[in-house]
């Protein structure tokens, strides 16, 4: 667990509920510039929406426009989700987590509408946040 704490960057990533069953090795976003904040290298906190689920901590293994071009074709558009990353699971950890224990993180203060997560899919977290999440 310590190694997490050793990331220089971390990121809390929305993810729509379906997609990890899709292709649990990849996440996919509508939005460039949201997948241009995350690099290779990265830590990244899963959470499955729908779910309201923590997924696991990954590592960003590498960064590319449709890795998968099919990916996320049972719920979005054929491309939809071409920014994509491929990921490696670090540490396994399927965990409820509610807005409330959301309230806990560092970034969520700043949200003007948490119970959509201001419409974003990718948040920074700081090594509190991914201790935090630890503790649960």
């Amino acid at each position: 667990m310590e190694n997490l704490l050793s990331y220089k960057n971390k990121w809390f990533v929305v993810h729509h509920k379906t997609l990890l069953y899709e292709n649990p090795n990849l996440i996919g976003f509508r939005d460039r510039n949201e997948w241009e904040l995350i690099s290779k290298g990265d830590l990244i906190v899963y959470y499955q929406t729908g779910y309201r689920r923590i997924k696991g901590f990954f590592e960003i293994k590498s960064k590319g426009i449709n890795i998968d071009p099919d990916f996320g074709r049972r719920n979005f558009a054929k491309g939809e989700l071409q920014h994509q990353h491929e990921l490696k699971l670090v540490y396994s950890f399927d965990f409820p987590f509610d807005q409330s224990m959301a309230s806990n993180l560092t970034f969520y203060s700043r949200l003007r509408n948490p119970i959509r997560w201001d419409n974003k899919r990718v948040f920074p977290i700081t090594n509190n946040d991914v201790s935090y999440i630890l503790s649960l």
